[in-house]
């Protein structure tokens, strides 16, 4: 049997959840939000993620305007749960992501495995910031395309 790695967060990563956060924090929201995740991993204009979806032609602006859209801001500003900081569907999505690093040999959570767990997370169907990304065409496959010919600094 064999024990599962420990993840941690690359500096891009950290980098992008930081962001993410903050977007909550910001929004007056409770927990990280998989929408919160998604701007941020387009508005970290230094990470891989961001360049990944400037390449598919994703703009922030279209983001924001669609997620503003879909999701709306929370009916009352909130306290951040700091002991409990994610929503479900952002811990299965950071699951997913943990489990992308896995399969690539590495315990490190790249802003690549976060864009792709967004991706996977099993109810992305239904998550506004998925539904976004796959209505702009952005694709799990059409992102390690883009990794594997190295259109993109990683």
């Amino acid at each position: 049997m064999t024990t599962p790695m420990p993840h941690r967060f690359a500096a891009d990563a950290e980098s992008v959840m930081s962001v993410a956060r903050l977007h909550a924090l910001t929004r007056g929201e409770p927990k990280v939000t998989t929408e919160g995740l998604c701007m941020a991993l387009i508005l970290e204009r230094h990470v891989v993620s961001a360049r990944i979806l400037t390449a598919l032609r994703v703009t922030p602006g279209q983001a924001r305007a669609w997620l503003d859209h879909q999701v709306g801001l929370p009916a009352r500003r909130v306290e951040f749960d700091h002991d409990s900081p994610y929503t479900p569907r952002m811990q299965a999505t950071l699951l997913a992501a943990a489990a992308e690093a896995s399969a690539g040999g590495t315990n490190l959570i790249s802003a690549a495995h976060l864009l792709i767990g967004l991706l996977r997370e099993p109810r992305s169907d239904s998550g506004a910031a998925a539904g976004f990304l796959v209505g702009k065409g952005v694709t799990v496959e059409r992102v390690r395309g883009i990794l594997r010919r190295n259109e993109v600094d990683s």
